[in-house]
């Protein structure tokens, strides 16, 4: 049995994808599996054959329709390791990043480790310093952009390993998150502190994400109607469901419509 699952959920990004898999398969973490979650259809031959030609220890499953919660929880169902670390299909890091995760899940306390996430500047938005509330200020990606070990308000969904038994205990991710299920992460992060365990930011498991604007489980452009629903539906669900309040949504709902559409 593997120590630690690697998962990388995909759609649409074939390119970037063989990228991000290569870095993967080149850790110095001895005893490891990759689990790739194909949300799409189809390939070309060129990624097909480069599926083919990977080391056995990584496995392609295929999971449709897409919905990024639903390929989460098929990983956590499929996975071979007690402990899992999802990442996303845009992104490159160092040999020692599974590594800097695995060492710290034998503490009883954690549960989840989070990581750095370095990006150019015009992709990260900043909170307002008169915004007080640590749920709003944990929007932001700057909060993990530090260079300090700190225990995290919640994690980052592209950087997070967490015990498959955990999340599995605590319902995995909820799939009523839309689209790119942005809130899904959050949404998990909180559930699992209501158990009483810290999520803990290592600057030391970096990635960094290349915020590729093409594919991914969501159309990107500004005014369309799915995009303007799914976003609007999570905000939402997510505010409502754990109980954050109406002055919360609204604020969330301005400073998404800003930063993301």
């Amino acid at each position: 049995m593997p120590k630690i699952s690697l998962i990388i959920p995909t759609y649409n990004r074939d390119r970037v994808l063989v990228e991000t898999i290569k870095y993967a398969i080149k850790q110095d973490f001895e005893d490891y599996e990759i689990i790739i979650v194909d949300q799409n259809e189809t390939h070309t031959k060129n990624i097909s054959n480069f599926f083919k030609k990977l080391p056995t220890f990584v496995r392609i499953i295929k999971h449709l329709p897409p919905s990024l919660p639903s390929a989460r929880n098929r990983a956590i169902q499929e996975a071979n390791s007690p402990i899992l670390l999802f990442i996303d299909d845009d992104v490159i890091f160092k040999e020692n990043f599974i590594s800097e995760h695995y060492k710290y899940h034998n503490n009883s306390t954690i549960g989840c480790v989070t990581g750095k996430v370095e990006q150019k500047s015009i992709y990260t938005n900043k909170i307002p310093l008169c915004v007080k509330s640590e749920f709003l200020q944990w929007i932001s990606v700057k909060k993990f952009q530090k260079n300090d070990f700190n225990i995290a308000f919640r994690s980052a969904g592209g950087n997070m390993s967490f015990p498959r038994e955990l999340a599995q205990r605590i319902g995995g991710f909820d799939e009523n998150f839309l689209g790119t299920a942005w809130g899904e992460e959050y949404d998990f992060s909180l559930r699992l502190k209501k158990q009483g365990y810290v999520i803990l930011y290592n600057p030391f498991a970096s990635i960094f994400h290349l915020n590729t604007q093409t594919g991914g489980v969501k159309n990107r452009s500004r005014f369309n109607e799915k995009t303007v629903y799914c976003r609007g539906h999570n905000l939402t669900y997510l505010i409502t469901k754990n109980f954050l309040g109406k002055w919360t949504l609204l604020f969330l709902f301005f400073y998404t419509w800003n930063n993301y559409f």
